[in-house]
């Protein structure tokens, strides 16, 4: 991967605009062709440029995300927080389990008496704020 080809993934990314992207360095596999090429980029390299990737995805995250703030989403409920008593986790439909952000919901302050919704129930929720993976939203 030269510089350019590198600044090239890097300007595809920024302007793409993709919801997620996964980001790894290459290991060499012997016996492939690829492990034959010449011109390997030094491991501190291959991982810098993979952070950068990663930054540059983050930035992108976080700005698409903040479209949602004030938007209304079906979000299933997956049970309590890790993060607070006071709040559960759940995803949204274009959320995948383990692997993309999550969905912190709270209460209205009119349901704060009320039972929380058992884990599996899908709830409306309004979306008020948002970071680079996740979202917080109030349970309407």
């Amino acid at each position: 991967e030269t510089d350019a080809a590198f600044q090239r993934l890097c300007d595809f990314v920024r302007e793409s605009g993709l919801d997620r992207v996964g980001v790894f360095n290459y290991s060499q596999e012997e016996g492939t062709v690829a492990a034959l090429l010449p011109g390997r980029i030094p491991p501190k390299e291959v991982e810098a440029r993979r952070r950068e990737l990663l930054r540059i995805q983050r930035a992108v995250s976080k700005k698409k995300l903040r479209t949602l703030r004030g938007r209304e989403l079906e979000v299933l409920v997956e049970g309590p927080s890790d993060e607070s008593e006071y709040l559960l986790m759940g995803r949204h439909e274009g959320q995948a389990p383990e692997i993309d952000g999550q969905v912190y919901l709270s209460f209205a302050d009119s349901a704060a008496d009320a039972p929380p919704p058992a884990t599996g129930t899908i709830v409306r929720a309004r979306v008020t704020h948002s970071a680079e993976y996740d979202l917080a939203a109030t349970i309407i």
